[in-house]
């Protein structure tokens, strides 16, 4: 796990390889989460389903963390398929 601090804005970058074709209500997803935030905190939430071509393609996505010290990245893939990733480049932007 790479900490993240507190009341900080970051952006994250990847590249990423679809391995499985569509099927009814996938979907893959990123977002920075807090435990102690809760479930209702998913800052910079971002989902995609592309095409399965065997393309690589990249995604960003920002967010800005709140008081809390247990901010984590989270990937995740939702209702099937699978997801190569790579090339991961988190960017601290700065403190608010």
């Amino acid at each position: 796990m790479i900490p993240l601090k507190p009341n900080t804005s970051y952006t994250v970058s990847f590249a990423f390889q679809q391995r499985s074709g569509r099927t009814r209500g996938n979907y893959f997803y990123v977002y920075a989460g807090s435990k102690t935030a809760g479930p209702d905190h998913q800052l910079g939430f971002t989902r995609w389903l592309d095409l399965d071509d065997g393309q690589v393609r990249y995604k960003t996505f920002s967010f800005t963390t709140g008081d809390y010290d247990d901010y984590q990245i989270i990937w995740g893939i939702h209702n099937g398929g699978s997801c190569l990733l790579d090339e991961v480049i988190i960017i601290e932007n700065g403190s608010n």
